[in-house]
């Protein structure tokens, strides 16, 4: 057993409601099991479930995290400030001094072995080169600028996108080179990220542990889980619903959509009222009680800069699932999905809806790519090639 303290800083509490904190969580739960004494440093957003985490060894010190409410004068002058910003808006928005004030309180009263930047925004905290500083990527957002000034229509996102990728460029140039060690969550970013800087880089597993087996044959409904106020997420889910939900019904008629996730804005809720045979859960605690009842998960993610733990996360209870070729992007292993293009992914559900056969069989493959790539086996072997155990 270890007797090394760690000092990980994260962009949010890890609650292990979201794909983000579902890594970190599960980095840390593996850790703590090895021994090893933990003190994280995070903002909570209060309008985020917390879902309480403690353990023996962890101490989680939190700063509340200020929630606009209201669009006034104050708004607009910080929103201008931080677009007119060299750092990109995602880095500004995300900073809060009490944040760095905290960091630099445990750093310079405490000895730790080894100091993790969890997350893109982490990285601003790095104010030198240690050689006990760890980067810990998670997705890959100047690739996923770059991916969203292609698809966006508007000249103006598209000017502000172009110029996000740029600060954002700018801002891995000047950071990267504080750490010693990057760890890419997908070989795209790895390969991308490793020319940026001397660190030692390497290709990190995403654990999720597998869960009870929610797969049933007599379930019916689908399923789609994710951050309902991340952009990608609402596009697709909107997609969706717009291009394949009503052909879906054709077929199907008493197939439900079910959607959980945290953050749905009033508008998505309203949005989500003009479809039929959709239920909009929010968050849930318990993703069993519901997965149980369904028959398939969907990953319709049109745009991918890294590996979407929601479909490791269906995989994990025996859904089976079918994605967009994207969402797959960064994955070892495709086992236990029935990935498709755009055209024929209602044909796809409705396939699988009907074939409890190959439901069974992409259920028993999905565990299977679970336990073979994202086990607490892959990370342990892991961190003994980096030398953390």
């Amino acid at each position: 057993m270890s007797s090394k303290r760690l000092l990980f800083i994260t962009q949010v509490y890890p609650s292990g409601a979201t794909g983000t904190t579902v890594k970190t969580r599960n980095t840390l739960s593996f850790l703590l099991a090895k021994g090893f004494e933990i003190d994280v440093c995070c903002v909570h957003h209060q309008a985020m479930v917390k879902n309480e985490f403690v353990a023996k060894g962890l101490r989680i010190f939190t700063v509340p995290k200020e929630v606009v409410s209201k669009v006034n004068l104050k708004y607009f002058l910080k929103a201008a400030a931080v677009v007119l910003s060299p750092l990109p808006f995602r880095i500004k928005k995300m900073y809060d001094k009490r944040l760095e004030i905290l960091f630099s309180v445990l750093e310079n009263n405490f000895t730790y072995d080894y100091v993790f930047f969890d997350g893109f925004s982490t990285l601003q905290y790095a104010k030198r080169y240690q050689k006990n500083y760890i980067y810990i990527d998670d997705e890959d957002i100047s690739d996923l600028l770059a991916k969203r000034g292609r698809e966006t229509t508007s000249i103006l996102l598209k000017l502000f996108f172009k110029l996000e990728r740029l600060k954002c460029l700018n801002y891995e140039l000047k950071f990267l080179p504080r750490v010693s060690q990057l760890w890419a969550i997908s070989p795209n970013t790895h390969k991308r990220l490793k020319k940026l800087t001397k660190a030692k880089s390497i290709l990190m597993p995403t654990v999720v542990p597998f869960k009870q087996n929610a797969y049933r044959k007599q379930s019916k409904d689908i399923v789609f889980s994710g951050l309902l106020s991340w952009m990608e997420n609402v596009q697709g889910l909107k997609w969706f619903l717009e291009n394949h939900w009503e052909r879906i019904l054709q077929e199907r008629p008493t197939t439900k959509l079910i959607i959980t996730g945290q953050l749905a804005s009033e508008e998505l809720q309203n949005y989500l009222k003009d479809f039929r045979n959709v239920i909009l859960k929010g968050y849930v605690d318990d993703l069993f009680e519901v997965y149980s009842k369904c028959a398939l998960a969907i990953s319709p993610i049109l745009i991918n800069s890294g590996i979407k733990v929601k479909v490791l996360t269906y995989l994990s209870y025996g859904l089976p699932v079918v994605a967009l070729s994207q969402s797959t992007w960064g994955m070892s292993s495709s086992k236990g999905l029935g990935a498709t293009n755009e055209e024929s992914f209602g044909r796809a559900v409705v396939s699988l809806l009907k074939n409890d056969e190959e439901r069974h069989t992409l259920a028993s493959e999905g565990i299977s790519n679970i336990k073979k790539y994202h086990s607490d086996q892959t990370l342990e072997n892991f961190f003994h090639k980096v030398g953390i155990i």
